[in-house]
């Protein structure tokens, strides 16, 4: 019998993983909590970033900014079509900030489901470049993608390959799961176990 057997949970945990990872190849709108919503991109993430959203910054959001992201992450979205801006954000008022918050945060986890840890790049530890520059030099550089291609990609699809070239590069590289968590954390209850029994 397996760890994937016998840890509760993990299976579930390692199964979801590969299904978040497996539908980001499939070129369909995503959704939370039924709306349709894209896939997050690059050139999503700065925008959202741009206008201060909580939801890239880990803070705690409002009402107006579950409304604000709804909106930017929409297949309706446009700049300057400001009625349909006024009627999407109208029928999110019959829905409820709180699953929405919970939801869009769940829509972000899977998005970087795969991203490597941040590395500071600049000597002071204050980053040179910005992250998104990063990205595109070094997917560019290994599958001549224009900027526009990967700055419209999916960043589920993005991070895989990211980490497919450094396993590529250096096979012994270690690459963890989120699931990973829940072997560890089972792991530690039995060491703790074993230990309080004497074992």
């Amino acid at each position: 019998m397996s760890l994937l057997d016998t840890i509760p949970g993990y299976l579930d945990a390692v199964e979801r993983e590969a299904a978040i990872r497996d539908a980001a190849f499939l070129d369909m709108p995503e959704s939370i909590l039924g709306l349709q919503v894209n896939p997050l991109t690059i050139r999503i993430f700065l925008a959202l970033n741009g206008i201060a959203s909580p939801f890239v910054r880990g803070e705690a959001a409002t009402a107006a900014d579950v409304a604000r992201f709804l909106w930017a992450v929409s297949p309706l979205y446009s700049p300057t079509y400001h009625k349909a801006r006024a009627n999407f954000v109208a029928g999110l008022r019959k829905l409820k900030a709180e699953p929405l918050t919970k939801a869009i945060r769940a829509y972000m986890d899977e998005a970087f489901l795969d991203a490597p840890a941040a590395n500071t790049e600049g000597e002071s530890g204050a980053p040179f470049a910005s992250w998104a520059s990063a990205l595109v030099d070094f997917l560019a550089s290994q599958y001549s993608w224009s900027e526009r291609e990967i700055l419209d990609m999916p960043l589920k699809r993005a991070w895989q390959y990211v980490r497919r070239i450094q396993k590529r590069k250096n096979p012994k590289q270690a690459q963890f799961n989120p699931s990973d968590k829940v072997r560890g954390d089972w792991l530690a209850t039995v060491n703790q176990m074993k230990g309080e029994n004497g074992i």
